[in-house]
């Protein structure tokens, strides 16, 4: 399984994990200018953009500190050009939903509601 297909399998996962918690998927994979948006959900009040990032091991590098200034910005312009085009007047958060597969393939999903915070 190469990377790509990898984190298309995290991505699946953390989608079944949204849904099955009452979530409204919008989007996946959506793309503004190279720029792009993983999972697009609804909550009842929020607009929720989720990052995910699938790992097979944690011992390399917590998931959650591969999410680095640069691809903060970029998530922030997609979220805006996102609410822009389909004229979404919701309050929005950015969360991260981290998907740990262990050598067997099972999977431990952690959903950390709010965990980017864009800098004004």
């Amino acid at each position: 399984m190469n990377s790509k297909e990898f984190g298309n399998l995290g991505e699946e996962m953390a989608r079944d994990f949204l849904a099955s918690r009452g979530y409204k998927i919008l989007d996946k994979n959506w793309l503004f200018k190279k720029k792009e948006l993983d999972l697009v959900v609804m909550s009842d009040e929020y607009l929720v953009f989720v990052e995910v990032k699938t790992r097979m091991d944690t011992t390399l590098e917590d998931p959650t500190r591969a999410i680095t200034k640069a691809k903060k910005r970029h998530l922030i312009a997609a979220a805006n050009a996102y609410i822009r085009e389909h004229d979404i007047d919701l309050e929005a958060r950015f969360d991260v939903i981290t998907v740990l597969l262990d050598k067997h393939g099972a999977p431990t999903l952690q959903h950390y509601e709010s965990a980017i915070i864009p800098e004004l």
